[in-house]
């Protein structure tokens, strides 16, 4: 994006081209359900030995998000949003009861992801003592495979960044033809746009997101 690009840089030298990423990899190919629901039990016993419960698919429906943790991934909003959605689902007599997946690689540019993960694990102690067993945070190793099955079978994913380059997780939710909830940060706006391919949503019904096609 241009706005990232710093003022004393020769705008003659410098050329623009979107994310990418491979849709025949490991990532974003098709799965089966058979490999789908290996890599979300080998999920489940990651997320378990980090002290978070288990995703319970498909028992539960979950939401998720998919991202490094760093302080400029907005996990705080995506746990105080969650939070809410599950409180109006109840305040309106609805009996879903939807799980949280939050989960992402380490990177070795990410000197603050153990401190946010800590921060993620203490807020929802803090603020979430009765969603405690239906959000799931877990840090990743390197299986392209086991974010593909997280996306794959999500009902709905979220990006809340408050600060973003292109944010290609969006752009891999969209190719599965998921509902994405996301703000308008960094990128994230190139590939969803107010009133074209996206619109603010009015309601709090989790059947209604289900039984309609995706919006963005």
């Amino acid at each position: 994006m241009r706005d990232f690009v710093p003022n004393d840089v020769n705008p003659a030298n410098v050329g623009y081209m979107p994310a990418t990423t491979d849709w025949l990899d490991g990532l974003n190919k098709p799965m089966r359900d058979f490999d789908t629901d290996y890599y979300l039990h080998c999920f489940n016993d990651a997320a378990t030995r980090q002290g978070s419960p288990k995703l319970t698919y498909p028992r539960q429906r979950y939401i998720c998000q998919i991202a490094r943790f760093d302080p400029a991934k907005g996990i705080p909003d995506v746990i105080s949003a969650f939070s809410q959605f599950r409180a109006k689902l109840r305040d309106a007599g609805n009996k879903d009861r939807p799980q949280l997946v939050i989960c992402g690689h380490s990177s070795v540019d990410d000197p603050d992801g153990s401190k946010v993960f800590h921060e993620t694990m203490q807020q929802i102690h803090d603020e979430c003592q009765d969603l405690k067993d239906d959000i799931i945070v877990a840090r990743l190793g390197p299986s392209d495979q086991m974010l593909n099955a997280i996306i794959s079978k999500a009902e709905v994913v979220m990006q809340l960044s408050t600060r973003e380059g292109f944010e290609v997780k969006v752009s891999e939710a969209l190719h599965k033809g998921k509902p994405v909830i996301v703000t308008k940060a960094g990128g994230i706006p190139l590939q969803v746009h107010h009133e074209k391919n996206g619109k603010p949503s009015h309601t709090s019904s989790f059947e209604h997101k289900r039984s309609h096609p995706p919006s963005f």
